[in-house]
């Protein structure tokens, strides 16, 4: 779902943005927002604001769990694909280690 929604937001976006301003010539919106006196590029504020705002949660949505789901994954491709030996025994808070006649819990490591 994370990969679907990064890729359909930024074209979602655009394509709201597009529609938001191709249609409202024709129903008079800029001509109505001009006799108001305002400014059009006031107009375009909040949708510069709202596109910004998607970009930049799509940016910290997108990095930071990635990154994390991509670590596991290599770990896993190299332990159960490739045959590799884990190289987690850094990282890890608890080691299990399994001996001839038992299985030892080592709770501190370094």
């Amino acid at each position: 779902m994370l990969v679907a929604a990064s890729q359909v937001l930024p074209a979602a976006v655009i394509l709201a943005v597009i529609i938001t301003l191709g249609f409202s010539p024709r129903h008079n919106e800029t001509i109505a927002i001009k006799c108001a006196g305002l400014n059009v590029v006031r107009m375009l504020r909040p949708i510069l604001l709202i596109s910004l705002l998607l970009s930049l949660g799509l940016l910290i949505f997108k990095s930071i769990p990635e990154s994390l789901v991509d670590q596991r994954i290599n770990i896993i491709w190299e332990t159960k694909v490739d045959k590799k030996p884990t190289r987690e025994l850094i990282e890890l808070k608890y080691l299990w280690y399994k001996g001839d006649r038992a299985i030892f819990n080592i709770s501190e490591f370094s």
